[in-house]
């Protein structure tokens, strides 16, 4: 059901989604509040949102990452995208963009 944990060790990677389907939203999540991402994850899912989720367990790894590499994590194409985390939304703007929501 969830993707392979071999990401964390480019510090982000798809936990939950369609590898190969075009996402209308992305939800993002770190530590404790993954699994309430993976909650939304199956709500949204079931009401036919076509959504992809992410693990980011280490920000400064995955920025050092190749451009090819978030565009396959993260396409620049789904501006739809909502951080999750439950202390600060300062480190997330980065992720979630212009028109992307914290919560």
């Amino acid at each position: 059901k969830y993707g392979s944990s071999e990401g964390v060790l480019k510090g982000g990677y798809v936990i939950a989604g369609k590898p190969n389907e075009k996402p209308e939203v992305i939800l993002m999540a770190t530590g404790s509040e993954v699994s309430l991402m993976l909650e939304a994850h199956d709500a949204l899912e079931k009401e036919g949102v076509k959504v992809r989720s992410v693990s980011m367990p280490c920000m400064e790894l995955y920025r050092q990452q190749s451009q090819e590499y978030h565009e396959s994590v993260l396409p620049s194409d789904c501006r739809a995208r909502v951080s999750i985390e439950a202390a600060t939304s300062h480190s997330w703007g980065d992720f979630t963009g212009l028109d992307g929501e914290h919560v």
